[in-house]
């Protein structure tokens, strides 16, 4: 192969090889002005916790407008909790979304955030609180009736069918089919008081509902 030839494809390789690194580079800006968090969130994907931390505090703080400020302090958080001895950071930050953009949707999910915190550390009031809170201002939202849903679900389980019904009548416009199932069961369990044929009334209303492992419980 004569020097030429080898001259040329040296060039087509170097060539290819710079419009892909000028099409990378153009991704990357592109995807920065779209999402102004994407370096941060590459950070956090990374683990470079105090890093995304750092440049998400400085949007946040500078970038107060933005309809990603909120998201901001909520990845901030997300942070703050992943760094060692930060968790009480974390719940502040946290605090502060709710306080600075309590409609948001950040808030939402630092709220939820909060509560699984204060329940780790077996804070059950707390977490009340918050639960309290996402109801009061997300009552339809998804996480709110997840939350509730689960914590009937968990009280069915134990059989504190009052406790169950209590949590699930909060959300009951938005709970999905299984979920209501339960509830016209633990309604229907509640309402024997021992009765014997009320229990075989009940039992029937379970097999109705096709809720077998109830029926045979009776």
């Amino acid at each position: 192969m004569s020097a030429v030839v080898i001259d040329g494809t040296v060039k087509t390789i170097l060539l290819f090889l710079g419009l892909v690194m000028m099409t990378m580079s153009s991704a990357k800006v592109f995807a920065q002005e779209t999402d102004p968090l994407a370096g941060a969130r590459q950070m956090m994907a990374e683990g470079k916790w105090a890093a995304a931390c750092r440049e998400l505090g400085q949007f946040a703080a500078g970038q107060k407008q933005s309809p990603q400020a909120s998201e901001a302090l909520y990845l901030k958080g997300e942070c703050e909790f992943h760094l060692p001895g930060k968790q009480e950071d974390a719940v502040r930050t946290w605090e502060s979304l709710a306080a600075v953009y309590p409609e948001s949707e950040a808030n939402v999910k630092g709220q939820e955030k909060m509560m699984n915190v204060w329940l780790a550390r077996k804070n059950p009031a707390k977490a009340e609180q918050v639960r309290e809170f996402l109801l009061r201002k997300f009552p339809a939202h998804e996480v709110t009736v997840r939350i509730y849903a689960q914590m009937g679900q968990a009280q069915f389980q134990q059989k504190k069918f009052k406790e169950a019904v209590a949590s699930w009548e909060k959300v009951e416009a938005n709970l999905d089919g299984a979920s209501l199932k339960q509830l016209a069961t633990a309604r229907a369990v509640i309402v024997t008081e021992g009765d014997p044929s009320k229990l075989i009334e009940a039992a029937h209303e379970a097999l109705m509902l096709e809720n077998y492992a109830l029926a045979e419980e009776f």
